[in-house]
């Protein structure tokens, strides 16, 4: 069993490989079960191959049609089987759309078992002042 100081490097490496590094193969590599179960509706979840691999099909799809997308973690919460990791998606780069994501993993054995994700998109005229994430 990985503690919570583990699970939230993990969570944390995967993320910046995944995203700021643009290295999804990489991420998958390192950190991703290979019968990984992905429940994030945009990530491909049907098609062929393993869970990992459909993961990896997403990733290069991501940075080849939004080349700037950004992912700013914000927090990240871990226990011995769970970390989530609260931050906020820039689709096209710092002046694109901002979403606000919780991305909560379950992990097993050091990797990456399950993925779940909410989402909503920040509002730049919301009237409330306390930022989202």
């Amino acid at each position: 069993m990985t503690d919570a100081v583990e699970n939230r490097r993990i969570a944390k490496h995967f993320v910046e490989l995944f995203y700021a590094e643009k290295n999804p193969s990489r991420a998958v590599e390192l950190y991703v079960a290979p019968d990984y179960t992905e429940h994030n509706q945009y990530a491909a979840p049907g098609g062929a191959g393993t869970g990992s691999e459909r993961l990896l099909n997403y990733g290069k799809g991501l940075h080849q049609t939004k080349p700037h997308v950004l992912f700013e973690v914000r927090r990240i919460i871990a226990d011995e089987h769970n970390a989530v990791v609260h931050g906020t998606y820039m689709m096209d780069g710092p002046q694109g759309e901002a979403i606000a994501v919780a991305s909560v993993y379950r992990l097993e054995d050091g990797k990456l078992a399950e993925h779940w994700e909410v989402h909503e998109t920040v509002d730049p005229l919301s009237r409330n002042p306390l930022p989202m994430v």
